[in-house]
């Protein structure tokens, strides 16, 4: 079982009806509190790498950058909380999965 069918996520493919462009989304299955997740969404590669790269850190007990912004400025509250990653005070979720998310993500706009 991947991490987003742990955490009831589909990612998509989308064609945009203003321009007829793609883009990915992040989608939640219900409305569960997960639903926070989508927040994946709005990471291009390079950002979804530098959060893996702020959670390896703090694992590893070293410097790390607490709170992250995404290219959209400060849309949702991302927060590293050793042992988890807090979502809009809404969501802790183990760093670990949050990584491994995000390595799935990266996978799936890659593809």
């Amino acid at each position: 079982m991947t991490k987003r069918e742990q955490y009831g996520l589909t990612f998509k493919n989308f064609i945009s009806p203003v321009d007829n462009s793609p883009y990915n989304s992040c989608v939640a299955e219900n409305s569960s509190v997960f639903a926070e997740l989508q927040i994946i969404r709005y990471f291009d590669k390079s950002e979804a790498q530098r959060l893996i790269d702020e959670i390896q850190n703090a694992q590893d007990g070293v410097h790390f950058q607490e709170s992250i912004d995404t290219r959209w400025g400060a849309v949702e509250d991302i927060m590293i909380q050793p042992p988890s990653v807090n979502i809009n005070d809404v969501l802790l979720i183990p760093m670990q999965d949050m990584k491994e998310l995000l390595q799935e993500w990266i996978a799936f706009v890659s593809s």
